[in-house]
C-alpha cells in the first residue's frame, strides 16, 4: 500500500508540475486581456500627466518596464486650443485630438490622453520625447499574446521597429506584421500578427523621437496537451479509490 500512494503522490506532483510548466503558468500574471493606456497603473489608480514611470507600475499585472535611453515619463497628449492647454515643451507632434490639421493624420486621432516617452534631458524639467534613438522595453513575467500597440509620430530615421521575444529569444522580424513603421506625425494603432503569442518581451525600438500611446496583450490560451494531463490526474483519482476499495 506504502509503495501505492508513494508512486500516486510522484506521478501526481509530475502531473501537475507539467501542467504548470505547459500551460506556462506563474505569478502574477495577466488574467485577461489587459490594455496600458498609461492613465491608470495596475491597481487602476490615476498617474498624472508629466509623472515618471519607475516601470514596475503594472508589475502585479506581470509586466514590467524599462529604457535603454531616456527615463520614461509621461506626456499629456490632450493639449492645444480645444484642450486650452499648451503642449508641454510646445510639441505639438504629440499632441492628439483635433486641433492639429497640419499634423499628419494627428488631427484624426482621438484624445490618448498621457502616452509614453523617452524623456528629452535638459528640457527645463517639462516632458518631451528624446530626439536620440533608444528601446522602450516591455518584459512579461507570464507568456503573452500580443494584440496591439498605438504609436504616435515618429520624426527621424527607418521607423519604429518591434522586436519580439519568446523565452528572451528575438524572433525573426518577418513574422511581425509591420516590423518597422515610419509615420512623421501620424498616429496609427497596428495589429500584430504571425507569431505574436509565447511572448516573454517586447522591444519598441525608435531611432529617434515617438511614443506609445497604448499596448494591449492577452494571456496565451491553454495547450492542447491541458486535457490530457488533466484526465491523467482525474485517471490517478480513480486508481487510488479502487485501490483503497481492494484492500480494505
Amino acid at each position: 500500500m506504502y509503495g501505492f500512494h508513494q508512486a500516486f503522490r510522484t506521478l501526481a506532483a509530475i502531473a501537475v508540475t507539467a501542467f504548470f510548466v505547459v500551460a506556462g503558468i506563474a505569478a502574477p500574471a495577466v488574467a485577461m486581456p489587459v490594455t496600458i493606456d498609461f492613465e491608470t497603473d495596475g491597481n487602476g489608480a490615476a498617474l498624472a500627466p508629466g509623472a515618471t514611470i519607475a516601470g514596475n507600475e503594472w508589475a502585479n499585472l506581470g509586466i514590467t518596464l524599462s529604457s535603454t535611453n531616456g527615463a520614461l515619463r509621461l506626456f499629456d497628449s490632450n493639449c492645444g486650443p480645444g484642450f486650452g492647454t499648451t503642449c508641454t515643451g510646445g510639441d505639438g507632434d504629440l499632441g492628439t485630438g483635433f486641433d492639429f490639421a497640419g499634423h499628419g493624420d494627428l488631427n484624426n486621432a482621438p484624445p490618448q490622453g498621457n502616452v509614453l516617452i523617452r524623456q528629452n534631458l535638459p528640457h527645463n524639467g517639462e516632458p518631451d520625447d528624446s530626439g536620440a534613438a533608444g528601446t522602450i522595453r516591455f518584459d512579461f513575467d507570464h507568456h503573452v499574446r500580443l494584440i496591439s500597440i498605438a504609436l504616435l509620430d515618429n520624426d527621424n530615421g527607418p521607423g519604429i521597429t518591434l522586436n519580439i521575444f519568446k523565452n528572451n529569444e528575438a524572433l525573426p522580424s518577418t513574422t511581425i506584421l509591420r516590423p518597422s513603421v515610419d509615420f512623421n506625425n501620424f498616429f496609427e494603432t497596428f495589429l500584430f500578427a504571425g507569431d505574436a503569442t509565447w511572448v516573454t518581451r517586447l522591444d519598441v525600438v525608435f531611432p529617434s523621437s515617438g511614443a506609445i500611446a497604448a499596448l494591449t496583450v492577452s494571456p496565451v490560451p491553454l495547450p492542447a496537451a491541458l486535457p490530457l494531463l488533466l484526465s491523467a490526474l482525474a485517471w490517478l483519482g480513480w486508481a487510488a479509490r479502487r485501490r483503497r476499495r481492494i484492500t480494505v
